[in-house]
């Protein structure tokens, strides 16, 4: 007598595992694929199981039952020893490796060659007239070929243990015990059908200890997360498999956000998210999508094929260099595209990890795709790869040099002031911009130190026994945002104002538009406090940012600084219109205005002529160090 309730029990258990994955939105990626695929093999497999021992039907659909049942049974257990390779990030491996893939067809092709040779000689099992199912010969061959995968699958997950988390191990190993022991039941007792309810316990472990839940994915994309990236790329480190990564950054998100909102711009990156898998999708090989947070995405692909890759992503970049339009919105990207290497370009997760935060900042400014292999060995990369260390270099050499830029009176024509610039000379890289070493300085705070050695630096060229004869009445240094908001700025400027004893107006300092934003208590704290000091301000790079009129107002500043912007599209009638209204504007404040970026004599005479007070630029000179600018100020004063 045969009893059925096992598989009737193996068959709600299955449907489940499919609900549940569904419900729970992990049949995305290939891992999770492979799984389903797994658990809808089984549902086919019970019902066949449950087809096979009915009496009611004909024995010629009873054959054709028990033969599909067998050759899905071989397929389950092959799938599994996939999905293990999937599940610890290694399909790759498998398709890499010829000889991997001819020992797990063996066993499938000798389980289809009995199958097709029991068609003639009923040497596996057969269905008499009578519909009565008796085992033949090589039936134990069928079973030992899926044990077989059984013992391999046991013996990847060995193998590879040190890459795969304790749980999942657990997970993963419950098939082998309960599967064996389903199979030995099944033997003894031929009339009790425990095969597939044992597989269905297994899937059911396996379904919660080791699939994917929604945890792992963003829910405003749909793509891994940052968490399952971190363990995912630590996967193909720990296994020193060969993995390409695109790595995206939409580098104007803040702006994009800004002008969307909030719900917009979830939508927004939904839909980044759905074009770069469409294109994924239609590559054809085995991609895996992670967002990043900030308007960052990655895209591992499994895969040697160098061009294939590039080819991925240069039709990514394609796509983000068309206009997206959202709500009726038409947004314009500027975005970072980056292919890398792993492990050549990026030897391990934590430099992959803070590779990820920065790398657009790294890259050329272009919307096309840089393969990172050829990027790396440039100049341009090292230094920005390496800026950190060469800042520690520079501080710890004194490599830091002030150089002086002139500033003209047009009142008492002649040069009465300067801007410091600090500038770097690296002995590995020779001369670096400001705007790199600068940027990395308040990324990584050594901004602060930095900011002391100008401090002193001005301070002491300020003490010169000569430095009023020279006809200079002051020397403007510029703070950064971090250092407006430091706590001790008034005490640093005092102190180092006593150490060369000069008096505190001979300093002028130089804020920019967004210097308050973070901490506008702190900062007009600081200002107000060296104001009634003695110490002057200036804006500095006015209208290259979103000014608040009202707020310039309320800051104790005497110079505005017109940007070289004002300057570069003084010929466009609407530009100078805006020009003439902005001096007039600051005029009726009494503020003093200066203007930068002059070059020629042309610009010289109309800023002249509107009543400017100061200019600054390249048609006197560029930024030069301490003695050419003393020599300079000699000839010139």
């Amino acid at each position: 007598m045969v009893i059925l309730h096992y598989d009737y029990s193996a068959l709600v258990i299955f449907f489940v595992i499919m609900f549940s994955m569904i419900l729970r939105k992990v049949i995305k990626g290939p891992t999770n694929g492979i799984f389903f695929l797994v658990v809808l093999l089984s549902v086919l497999a019970t019902i066949s199981d449950i087809v096979s021992d009915l009496t009611t039907v004909p024995p010629t659909v009873r054959f054709w039952a028990v033969t599909f049942y067998f050759l899905i049974s071989v397929t389950i257990p092959l799938l599994y020893s996939v999905y293990i390779y999937s599940s610890v990030g290694l399909l790759q491996y498998v398709g890499m490796r010829k000889r991997l893939w001819f020992f797990l067809s063996l066993p499938m092709i000798t389980f289809m060659g009995i199958l097709i040779v029991n068609f003639f000689t009923n040497c596996a099992f057969t269905v008499t007239a009578s519909g009565v199912y008796i085992r033949g010969q090589l039936q134990p061959v069928l079973i030992a070929c899926s044990l077989l995968y059984i013992l391999f699958g046991i013996g990847v997950i060995i193998r590879w243990h040190y890459i795969i988390p304790f749980s999942t191990q657990i997970g993963l190993f419950s098939l082998f015990p309960i599967m064996s022991a389903s199979l030995i039941v099944q033997q003894i007792h031929q009339g009790l059908e425990v095969t597939m309810f044992g597989l269905s316990v297994s899937e059911l472990i396996i379904s919660f200890t080791v699939q994917r839940n929604g945890e792992n994915y963003n829910r405003d994309t749909g793509d891994k997360n940052f968490e399952t990236a971190l363990e995912d790329f630590q996967k193909v480190y720990l296994s020193r498999q060969t993995v390409y990564t695109i790595f995206i950054k939409i580098s104007n998100y803040t702006t994009i956000r800004h002008y969307l909102g909030s719900k917009n711009y979830q939508n927004f990156i939904k839909m980044v998210s759905n074009d770069v898998r469409a294109i994924e999708h239609k590559s054809r090989m085995l991609c895996e999508s992670y967002y990043l947070d900030e308007a960052t995405y990655a895209v591992k692909i499994e895969n040697k094929n160098r061009d294939r890759v590039v080819a991925v992503a240069e039709e990514i970049a394609d796509l983000l260099k068309q206009p997206f339009v959202v709500d009726d919105i038409t947004l314009t990207l500027d975005a970072r595209i980056c292919v890398a290497c792993l492990p050549d370009d990026i030897v391990n997760v934590d430099e992959l990890m803070n590779f990820r935060i920065n790398f657009h900042k790294k890259l050329v400014e272009s919307n096309d795709v840089v393969k990172l292999w050829e990027f790396s060995e440039t100049k341009e990369f090292k230094i920005k790869n390496e800026m950190d260390e060469i800042i520690k270099r520079a501080i710890k050499n004194k490599a830091f040099k002030i150089y002086y830029q002139p500033i003209y009176s047009t009142k008492l024509k002649k040069f009465v002031s300067a801007e410091a610039l600090i500038r770097l000379e690296d002995k590995k890289y020779g001369f670096i911009s400001p705007e790199i070493f600068i940027t990395a300085a308040e990324e990584n705070g050594s901004i602060h130190q930095i900011g002391d050695f100008v401090i002193d630096s001005v301070c002491h060229f300020v003490s010169r026994p000569d430095f009023s004869q020279l006809g200079l009445k002051y020397i403007e240094l510029n703070l950064s945002v971090a250092q407006c908001v430091e706590t001790d700025l008034v005490e640093k400027l005092d102190n180092c104002v006593s150490k060369y004893g000069i008096s505190s107006d001979l300093l002028n300092l130089e804020i920019t538009e967004t210097v308050g934003e973070g901490k506008p208590e702190i900062l007009d704290y600081n200002i107000n406090t060296l104001y009634k000091k003695g110490y002057r301000f200036s804006l500095d790079d006015y209208g290259t940012g979103y000014s608040n009129v009202k707020r310039l107002t309320e800051l104790p500043l005497d110079i505005v600084k017109l940007d070289k912007s004002f300057v570069d599209e003084m010929d466009k009638p609407q530009m100078w219109s805006v020009i003439v209204n902005t001096v007039n504007m600051f005029k009726e404040m009494n503020k003093i205005i200066l203007v930068e970026g002059v070059e020629d004599q042309k610009t010289l005479d109309a800023f002249i002529n509107l009543g400017c007070d100061y200019i600054q630029g390249y048609y006197f000179s560029k930024p030069i160090p301490e003695d050419e600018f003393v020599d300079f100020l000699m000839q010139h004063n």
